[in-house]
């Protein structure tokens, strides 16, 4: 039995053995700010009355979030669902895409699974956000740029004979 405190509530599991099962993908590429990522949740059932009445759920636990928050269920039609039925099992694929990813995006994702009035989750796929050098690249440019700008200010200024020229330029007219 596995209990879980999660804000003020206590959560109690009862392991059991169960015919169906849910596993989820690992996201094994680095992962940057604007990329878009695809979440795979593959559940297989191998209890025949149980086939075909499921519902998929996804959410998201971040580690600076009180609580994991619902991203979206199969009612809101965000996701892809592909089920394929043999002789014994349905084996069904909920696929979900997460596009122009930011930092908040970050966290574990989990699929839980309604199904034979059970609800099984996922194993979790954590999904870190590398931040792109681009944003230093683009900050560093900035303060050279300026750095520079000022110069050639203070060059002007004393090729012109001026040598407090550069004082009058930054002073402001009452």
């Amino acid at each position: 039995m596995k209990i879980r405190l999660l804000n003020g509530f206590l959560f109690c599991f009862k392991e059991e053995h169960t015919s169906t099962t849910v596993l989820q993908e690992l996201i094994s590429d680095k992962v940057h700010i604007g990329d878009n990522i695809t979440l795979t949740c593959s559940v297989q059932m191998v209890d025949k009355k149980c086939k075909g009445a499921h519902h998929a759920y996804w959410f998201r636990e971040a580690a600076e979030e009180s609580s994991p928050g619902i991203i979206y269920t199969d009612d809101m039609k965000k996701h892809e669902e592909i089920c394929k039925d043999d002789s014994t099992t349905q084996t069904c694929i909920y696929t979900s895409t997460k596009r122009n990813l930011s930092l908040s995006d970050a966290g574990t994702y989990y699929c839980a699974v309604l199904a034979c009035g059970k609800i099984m989750f996922g194993n979790g796929t954590s999904l870190e956000i590398n931040r792109s050098p681009l944003f230093l690249i683009l900050v560093l440019s900035n303060i050279i740029s300026m750095l520079i700008m000022i110069l050639l200010v203070a060059v002007q200024c004393k090729d012109q004979g001026s040598s407090s020229g550069i004082i009058f330029f930054f002073k402001s007219n009452p």
